[in-house]
């Protein structure tokens, strides 16, 4: 909600009362006009609960939190605690015992003196 109410607000959006938007008025009118907050639209659109696409792709929520780490899947927070839902990568995304992408940012380097 706070990702919407930064986007109003930089547009130059205002309350009626002339306020800046905040997360409490954004969900106010959520709830006002029977929207459908963020999470059920993304469920909507088919993605993923974590434990839902670990089970899917036969692996513990732990492999799923370290593929999403690596950028191995694509995820979508959908509220201000970086609650996120998942997209089916289909049969070309990770696999059960494959290898992660090296991030390795220390790498042994041979100089000539």
């Amino acid at each position: 909600m706070n990702e919407i109410a930064a986007l109003l607000n930089a547009r130059g959006y205002k309350t009626g009362g002339g306020l800046e938007f905040d997360s409490v008025t954004i969900s106010r009118i959520r709830i006002t006009y029977h929207l459908n907050d963020r999470y059920e639209r993304l469920r909507e659109r088919g993605l993923l609960t974590l434990s839902e696409i670990a089970e899917k792709r036969k692996v513990s929520v732990e492999t799923i939190r370290r593929w999403q780490h690596h950028g191995m899947l694509r995820v979508h927070p959908y509220n201000d605690q970086n609650a996120c839902l998942y997209e089916d990568p289909g049969p070309a995304g990770p696999q059960k015992g494959m290898r992660l992408p090296d991030h390795s940012i220390c790498k042994d380097v041979q100089c000539e003196a």
